[in-house]
């Protein structure tokens, strides 16, 4: 039993938000639980519920509770996916176009492990959703280290522990991370990091397993609470908390806080603060992350209209992009890249130096049959440059090349 607790177990921290398996996440522990349990206790019954009834006297009433939710519970959603496309579906996704927040049921999908984004169905059962996976996160946590204190006891004593083994934690980590799993919803009450801790640190699983990284989990997972309802003034206040009441951040924890927090000050267009935020983040900012502040540091310039900051920037951007970990992929930074720095260039009038770049990024936005967004502007940018050039001829031809793409 121990051995398929730790099998099955969900991850208490921020990777939990990522794409599921139904077997493996949803409907293999609770009868895998349920017939561990059973043979334990030598119960001679075949039916889960059947065997929850036997097992009552062994551990309590409340933990049988528990397991017959969660039982149930991976029944219901078997039989409703099969009612709906009348076959099973294994892969769970987490949908985030679906989940922003909208007042209705947004929660849960099922679909097949080869289908599309197309064939997803969704689960509407947000609240049950999360008590299933408050039991489950206790159970696979709580069980076996009671069979590891059970070790060495007698069969009597081994009951009690049982008896007084938590299959629930209502603490606000659990629940935090029940929703994440789930959907954040918009009456939904957020604490604050140092209230969800302190609920950590009363909790019965905390004795068990101590929360690693709790503060960066908590953190991280609040500021996509924020996010998921676009409440950039609250992550602002979160992040300038953070900064200040943290003692413990290293240097580039900070950079990387002064990162979000200038990216959240563009949002709300602080650029002025924005952009003090972001050159605080760049003093402190490890060698190999400085590509990422300078490219969020060259959009609130692009923003600032400050072209002559806005060049230099580029031109450091430039030097720096080789020796720092790529923001998306080499291609996507360098035409972000070419994006500030010839419009940077062209306001500056050096339309010679911007048609060479503009060229370059016009071979980079084609990559196959796919086009990038931001091949109609270099387009056009291109003619603006012909034209000022007095290159007629050029820009004309430039011109009816952007005509074949205008509906593309």
């Amino acid at each position: 039993m121990e051995e398929d607790c730790t099998k099955y177990k969900i991850r208490r921290d921020f990777n939990v938000y990522f794409t599921r398996n139904a077997k493996l996440d949803y409907y293999r522990f609770p009868s895998i639980m349920v017939n561990n349990l059973k043979d334990l206790f030598q119960i001679d019954k075949t039916s889960p519920w059947e065997i929850i009834d036997e097992l009552e006297i062994f551990i309590g009433k409340e933990n049988c509770s528990h397991l017959l939710l969660m039982v149930n519970f991976v029944i219901g959603v078997r039989l409703f996916t099969y009612c709906v496309k009348n076959q099973q579906h294994d892969a769970i996704h987490i949908c985030t176009a679906t989940r922003h927040l909208s007042g209705a049921h947004l929660q849960d999908v099922l679909m097949d492990t080869t289908a599309s984004s197309r064939d997803v169905i969704t689960i509407p059962f947000t609240n049950l959703l999360q008590h299933f996976f408050l039991r489950y996160m206790s159970c696979s946590l709580s069980v076996p280290a009671r069979l590891k204190d059970a070790a060495n006891k007698s069969p009597s004593s081994f009951k009690q522990l049982m008896q007084g083994c938590p299959m629930y934690c209502g603490c606000k980590y659990c629940i935090l991370l029940a929703k994440l799993l789930t959907n954040f919803q918009a009456d939904d009450v957020i604490d604050k990091v140092d209230v969800v801790l302190k609920s950590i640190e009363e909790s019965w699983h905390h004795k068990i397993e101590p929360a690693d990284r709790a503060r960066d989990i908590v953190f991280g997972i609040i500021q996509k609470w924020y996010l998921e309802i676009e409440d950039y003034h609250s992550i602002l206040k979160l992040l300038q908390d953070e900064l200040q009441s943290n003692q413990h951040l290293t240097s580039s924890e900070k950079a990387n806080l002064l990162y979000y927090t200038a990216e959240c000050q563009t949002k709300l267009e602080e650029y002025p603060t924005a952009l003090t935020s972001i050159e605080e983040a760049i003093k402190m900012s490890p060698a190999s992350d400085l590509f990422a502040h300078m490219m969020l540091k060259a959009e609130i310039l692009h923003k600032l209209q400050d072209y002559t900051q806005l060049e230099k920037c580029c031109k450091r951007s430039m030097e720096l992009q080789s020796q720092c970990v790529p923001k998306l992929n080499v291609t996507k930074d360098t035409l972000e890249i070419y994006y500030y720095y010839t419009d940077a260039l062209i306001q500056n009038k050096e339309f010679e130096a911007a048609l060479g770049y503009l060229e370059k990024a016009k071979s980079l936005c084609k990559q196959g049959e796919e086009i990038h967004w931001t091949f109609k502007q270099f387009l056009q940018r291109m003619i603006t440059c012909f034209i000022a050039l007095g290159k007629q001829d050029n820009a004309e031809y430039i011109r009816k090349l952007l005509e074949q793409h205008k509906n593309k």
